[in-house]
């Protein structure tokens, strides 16, 4: 598992023991030779996402504890700032550009940090998978359903460009969002190819075209 912040970082989680990593991405290729410098090697991590000048990694310490949500800055990977402290389980971990969401397991719903003075909720209830976001939105898929349901000031603009389809999964990078259509979907609908303006309008890149 891999997770870039805005270019300057990339880190990732040991798959032996779940150490997390990061080495600056910084211009030439002697940065990518370098070392990478670990985040907190007393803490397993199962997950990592990067923003716009931050990460964040769902940790606990060895041998069951609590769950927790730290954020660092790319330049200092051992200066971890805790936002959350269980004790629910965190997972689909997912920052955007300047929010972080994640999958509360207690709560049973998706919960928001850094929401921008209200432009996200705090938690909305409900069963989803494939968490992701983006510049100015998050996106999830409806557990039965594969329906596409998203928020943020974007959210709205995301979620209608896949209105009428059955996706299975989701990613998302900056303003763009893509889904992978379900082999149960009828094909009545298109995916975006598309980016998102400023605004939150649809700016097409050369049509959308129906979905394989």
């Amino acid at each position: 598992m891999l997770a870039v912040a805005g270019g300057s970082a990339i880190c990732g989680v040991a798959a032996d023991n779940g150490t997390a990593y990061c080495i600056a991405a910084g211009a030439g290729s002697s940065a990518y030779n370098a070392s990478a410098s670990s985040v907190a090697p007393q803490l397993v991590f199962s997950q990592v996402s990067g923003g716009t000048g931050f990460l964040c990694g769902v940790g606990a310490v060895p041998g069951g504890g609590v769950t927790a949500l730290f954020c660092w800055p790319p330049a200092a990977p051992r200066q971890l700032r805790r936002v959350y402290r269980g004790p629910a389980p965190l997972s689909d971990l997912a920052v955007g550009a300047d929010h972080v969401a994640a999958y509360d397991g207690q709560a049973r719903g998706i919960r928001w940090w850094r929401r921008g003075s209200g432009q996200f909720p705090e938690l909305v209830p409900g069963a989803f998978g494939s968490l992701v976001s983006g510049d100015g939105f998050t996106c999830a898929l409806e557990t039965g359903s594969l329906v596409v349901r998203c928020w943020g000031p974007l959210g709205s603009a995301v979620q209608a460009a896949f209105a009428n389809v059955s996706v299975s999964s989701l990613a998302a990078g900056g303003s763009r969002a893509c889904g992978v259509k379900a082999a149960t979907d009828s094909g009545v609908g298109v995916l975006p190819q598309s980016d998102l303006d400023p605004d939150g309008r649809v700016a097409s890149s050369g049509g959308n075209s129906p979905a394989p």
